[in-house]
C-alpha cells in the first residue's frame, strides 16, 4: 500500500489496519494525502485528481504547514519511503 506525504512516497502496508480499505485512512492509499493530512480531513475531496496536476500545497495556511511537516516527520519515522512524486 502505497501513499504520497509531501511529495515523498510511503509503502505503507505495515499499517494496512490504518491505511487499508476498511481502515480510518483507507481514502489516502494510492494517493496524494498531503492535502487532507494538513487541513486534518480525510474526506475523498481533500485527495487531487490522480490524472491531474500535482497539488502545490501553495494556499495552506502556516498552522497547516507545520501539521503537514509533522505527518511528513511520522512518515518517515515508520515507513521506508519508495519514492517521490513528479
Amino acid at each position: 500500500i502505497y501513499m504520497a506525504v509531501n511529495g515523498k512516497v510511503f509503502d505503507v502496508t505495515k499499517g494496512a489496519n490504518f491505511y487499508g480499505p476498511e481502515g480510518p485512512y483507507g481514502n489516502f492509499a494510492g494517493h496524494d494525502a498531503s492535502r487532507g493530512l494538513a487541513k486534518g480531513s480525510f474526506e475523498k475531496d481533500m485527495l487531487p485528481n490522480v490524472d491531474g496536476p500535482l497539488d502545490t500545497l501553495a494556499d495552506l495556511a502556516d498552522d497547516e504547514r507545520e501539521a503537514l511537516r509533522d505527518w511528513e516527520a511520522l512518515f518517515t519515522s515508520k515507513y521506508p519511503q519508495v519514492g517521490v512524486l513528479v
